[in-house]
Formats: C-alpha cells, structure tokens, sequence
C-alpha cells in the first residue's frame, strides 16, 4: 500500500481547521478568507480520514493537533507513537486489502451476469429483420448505403458514432460532441476494425458487438463493465487516405 502515515499525520496538523485551538465552540467566519480556506482543506481531510479509518478518535487527534501545533512536546514516548503508527498502518493494509476483495468479488459477479445479458441481446438483436451476421459475430444493420471503396485497416477515417449500452444508456458520442471524430481504422476496437472494412463512405449502420469484438473480460471502466456487449450507430463520413483531418 503506497500510504504515509506520517505524512498524512504531518498535513492534519498543518491544515487542521482553527476549530481543533478553540475547541467545539468555535464558529465559522464566512467573510475571513483564511478561516475559508483552512475549513475547506480541513473538511476535505477529515472526510478523507474518515474514509481511511471510521474509527480513528477525533478528539485524540484534535488534542494530538493542539500540541504540536502550539510546540508542546508530544504525551506519547517514541518508542509509544512508532507502535501507533505501525498499528494505524496496518490497519490501513488490512482495509485496503478487504476492499480489494469486494471489489474483485463485485467484478466477478458483474462478469457472469453481464455474459448473460449480452448472449440475451445479441439473440434478440439477430432475430430482428434486417439484421445480418458475419463469421466473427459482428451483428449489423444497414440503415444507409454510401458508394465508393471501403477504408482498409491503414486507412485513417472521419466518422460520427453513438455508442449504447444494452439497456440504451448513452457512453460515448461524438454526436454530443457536436463533431466527428477521426481515427485510425486499426487502431480500434475489432468490432469497429471488421464493420469500417465493410462500410462504403456516406454509408450510416448500426452495429452490435459481442464481448469479445469490444471491451471483452476487462470492459473499460468505468463506463463500460466486463463482459458488456455494445451497440453504435456509425455514420462513415469519410476515408481519410493522406492520414489528414479535413
């Protein structure tokens, strides 16, 4: 764990609130700037403190703040404050670690449920008219044909997307943007890379992509969970052939 407890110790006492000197009776002065600024920083630290130990006595640290801020000398032998240190640490690592492992837990079950919801939608997206399928499992509609020749994975393109979860939720578009975005034809997700190959410019699809031709077992948090299949609408506006944005 890259964590300092004497840093953290270090900076509350330096930016501890002037509420630790005048004990809980003190009361804010909204109009003072200094007295702003130290609550801010001091009430970002005490969430922050919460957050990393729920069970760290307030009034020992407050108590502990007043001395060393006012240069008495510590209530605490040497030898008592590096085994509080030690102690905190510890307890530190052992948090992070048990939440390290509802994390890893939460991860697994949302990539087990995702894995079924993804295998529901695509069957339910291939049974529609219309839809076509390719041998990697690329679903695709096309809702307007271009002409031309279709970019090659070399091929740098201008384009306009939205990208869906499957429920509809809205991830990405450059429709929101207000601009197209342009990008190399290789240098996307496969499904992206397969669809692009087989567009023609002017051409407008949608596609749906499975797990696997997307973000996979990783997803891309935290947007985008593991195993999530994804649906864009892809608007091919141009083949870029000099690599040049016009």
């Amino acid at each position: 764990m890259k964590f300092s407890v004497r840093a953290t110790l270090l900076v509350a006492a330096l930016v501890s609130t002037a509420a630790c000197q005048k004990g809980d009776s003190f009361t804010l002065n909204t109009e003072d700037n200094s007295q702003t600024i130290a609550y801010t920083i001091g009430h970002d630290l005490g969430m922050r403190l919460a957050q990393q130990d729920p069970t760290l006595n307030a009034d020992a640290f407050a108590a502990g703040f007043r001395d060393g801020y006012s240069g008495q000398p510590p209530q605490l032998t040497q030898q008592q404050i590096m085994a509080a240190m030690q102690d905190f640490r510890s307890r530190m690592e052992a948090r992070q670690a048990d939440m390290q492992k509802a994390q890893m837990k939460q991860f697994a079950e949302a990539t087990t449920v995702n894995a079924e919801k993804s295998k529901k939608f695509l069957a339910m997206i291939e049974a529609q008219e219309g839809v076509k399928k390719s041998d990697s499992g690329l679903l695709y509609k096309i809702e307007r044909e271009g002409s031309g020749t279709p970019p090659t994975a070399n091929d740098m393109v201008k384009v306009h997307y939205r990208g869906q979860l499957v429920d509809g939720t809205v991830f990405d578009s450059s429709y929101d943007r207000g601009e197209p975005a342009v990008f190399p034809v290789g240098g996307v997700i496969p499904g992206w890379t397969e669809a692009l190959q087989m567009m023609k410019p002017g051409s407008k699809w949608r596609i749906y992509l499975p797990p696997e031709l997307a973000y996979g077992e990783r997803g891309a948090p935290p947007r985008i969970g593991p195993n999530e299949a994804l649906q864009f609408e892809v608007e091919l506006i141009e083949v870029v052939k000099d690599q040049q944005a016009h």
